[in-house]
């Protein structure tokens, strides 16, 4: 069962591609060298053709005409079978065409993104940073302690809650992180490594 299992499920997949196959959307590698090769096997049949006439012709004046016998048991049953290979060559030929023009289909693959927004983050690391601003959510100390209850470090603590919900959501944006005090500077460009600024 698991061999017929299996030439199953291909033999599905195989008439599911061919079912999906859109002659209109193949394009052929070697068209022209088709196009060429289809005309000689078009012009050696003729050609053979005509010179299998031409000794028929010849052969039939030679030949001595004799009264026919009539079998009346009727035509062989098997007599069909004559003509198989040539019913077979007949199907095959638009497949070995096709195969001959090297058929390919562009593969496109598309992938579903969800482009964010360019977000800059701004700290200001002034002076004036350094007064007091107690929190309770932000931060990496107890609001009590005076160096993490100043401005500063509350936002730079604001900052990495805000980057960590992005980084949760579905958007990718491209986030920059530029501190500035008496000057300002760009600590990171504008990236969707989250680690980085983070860090």
């Amino acid at each position: 069962m698991g061999t017929l299992g299996a030439f199953r499920a291909w033999f599905d997949g195989a008439l599911g591609e061919w079912q999906s196959l859109r002659f209109a959307d193949l394009h052929y590698g070697h068209r022209d060298t088709t196009i060429l090769v289809l005309v000689a096997l078009i012009g050696l049949a003729a050609a053979a053709l005509l010179t299998r006439s031409a000794f028929k012709a010849r052969q039939a004046q030679r030949r001595v005409a004799l009264p026919a016998i009539l079998d009346w048991r009727g035509g062989r049953s098997l007599s069909v079978g004559r003509h198989g290979a040539l019913l077979l060559f007949a199907v095959g030929l638009p497949f070995f065409i096709i195969a001959l023009a090297d058929p390919y289909t562009a593969l496109v693959q598309g992938t579903e993104s969800f482009p964010g927004r360019r977000i800059a983050l701004m700290i200001d690391a002034s002076s004036s940073m350094l007064a007091r601003f107690p929190t309770t959510h932000l931060g990496p100390k107890p609001a009590s302690d005076a160096p993490s209850s100043a401005a500063f470090f509350t936002t730079v603590a604001a900052a990495d809650t805000f980057v960590r919900q992005r980084m949760k959501g579905k958007y990718r944006d491209l986030i920059a992180l530029i501190e500035f005090g008496d000057e300002a500077y760009v600590v990171t460009p504008f990236t969707t490594d989250y680690d980085g600024i983070l860090l």
